[in-house]
C-alpha cells in the first residue's frame, strides 16, 4: 500500500509510472504483462525489477543513461 500511496501523490510522470508498475508487479502481474501494458520492452520492466531490488525507492529516481550502474 506504500507504494500505491507514493503513486498516487507522485508529481513526476516518469517516476510515477515506476510506482506503478512497482505496484502492479507486487500484486502479481508479470513482468511481460507489464511491458504490453505500458507499451515498453520487457527489458525495461526487468531492469526497473532490478533497481527496486537493488535501491529500493531511490531506484526508480530518473538517472542519466549508465547512472543505474554505478554503486
Amino acid at each position: 500500500e506504500e507504494v500505491r500511496r507514493l503513486y498516487k501523490k507522485e508529481k513526476d510522470r516518469k517516476k510515477a509510472i515506476r510506482l506503478l508498475a512497482i505496484y502492479h508487479l507486487m500484486q502479481g502481474k508479470t513482468p511481460e504483462e507489464l511491458a504490453e501494458f505500458l507499451q515498453v520492452d520487457k527489458s525495461t520492466i526487468y531492469r526497473l525489477i532490478q533497481r527496486w531490488n537493488k535501491h529500493g525507492l531511490a531506484g526508480i529516481e530518473n538517472n542519466k543513461k549508465g547512472a543505474e550502474n554505478q554503486s
